[in-house]
């Protein structure tokens, strides 16, 4: 096993296939992975809900395996979105996810109007099979389909969960979008900020951020027992 193959293993608790198509080129493999941690893996989001809408939105993939192996994740096979703190589902929890229907026009726009009605940006992401829970993920799935309804969704989406951070340089300093006590906060600083998340059912850990330019880009990486990094090309 390669050292990236353990890398991937210690994180999942299982080494997924994904991460086994391409042994002869593992700088495809390294890609890969990198993609896996910034997407998914380091997302700010908490896990069970990375997870659960992995699920949900692998209903429409046309690869089977995605909603094989994640799941997989979500009863148990290997750890939901890389986090040993997040706790299994049932089948019947899972299967229950799977059956939702997929809303259009007029259900659809209930559940435009269920999030309109809510106050935005969002403080705290919806636990598993709560009311919120359900528009969001049906916002996502026109979303990754890209219905008609596209448009209507995303902005929605955006309006829930608020600008995305960005992550500007000016000299030794930046402003590092962070989340702390389930809110996004811009802070300026010279290298550091205050909190990093864990990941973990929305709940988050003391850290620190350090940031450095490397080929065009600002990476941070969380002094976290498992670090990870974020990079913002400008």
């Amino acid at each position: 096993m390669s050292e990236l193959e353990k890398r991937v293993e210690e994180r999942f608790g299982v080494l997924p296939n994904f991460f086994r198509l391409a042994p002869e080129t593992p700088e495809i493999i390294e890609k890969l992975w990198g993609f896996a941690q910034a997407a998914y893996l380091d997302n700010p989001l908490p896990s069970a809900f990375k997870e659960r809408l992995f699920v949900h939105l692998s209903r429409f993939c046309p690869v089977r395996y995605c909603i094989g192996r994640h799941v997989g994740f979500l009863v148990g096979l290997g750890r939901p979105a890389g986090d040993p703190a997040v706790g299994t589902q049932s089948v019947a929890d899972v299967v229950k996810l799977l059956r939702r229907p997929f809303p259009r026009g007029q259900e659809l726009q209930s559940r435009l109007a269920l999030c309109e009605a809510c106050s935005a940006p969002i403080v705290e992401v919806p636990m598993a099979d709560t009311e919120m829970e359900d528009p969001i993920f049906v916002l996502a799935a026109h979303v990754f389909l890209k219905t008609s309804d596209f448009s209507l969704c995303l902005d929605a989406l955006a309006r829930l969960f608020g600008p995305s951070p960005t992550f500007p340089s000016d000299g030794d300093k930046f402003t590092a979008g962070v989340l702390k006590e389930k809110r996004f906060e811009l802070r300026k600083t010279v290298g550091i900020a205050q909190a990093a998340p864990l990941g973990s059912d929305g709940r988050f850990a003391p850290g620190r951020i350090s940031a450095r330019r490397r080929e065009g880009s600002l990476s941070f990486r969380r002094t976290l027992p498992a670090a990870s990094r974020l990079t913002r090309h400008f």
